[in-house]
């Protein structure tokens, strides 16, 4: 009777252990999505910039150039 104790307490911490392992699992897996998630944002928040920022300047070059062309 005293073993079957001893197994059963063997058995919980086995189980407390395995639900610990996959609670940081479950944890690192959220937080690497979560950053992946995050980095695609900045991405794409950073290439909306540059083509924004590229669509300015052509459009200043062309203002130029038409500036230039009609005073010439």
């Amino acid at each position: 009777m005293k073993e079957r104790g001893r197994v059963e307490e063997v058995i919980v911490v086995i189980v407390v252990v395995v639900v610990v392992i996959v609670v940081i699992v479950v944890v690192a897996a959220a937080t690497v999505v979560l950053l992946l998630v995050v980095v695609l944002i900045v991405v794409v928040v950073v290439a909306a910039a540059t083509v924004v920022l590229l669509l300015v300047v052509v459009l200043i070059v062309v203002v130029v150039v038409a500036a230039a062309v009609l005073l010439l």
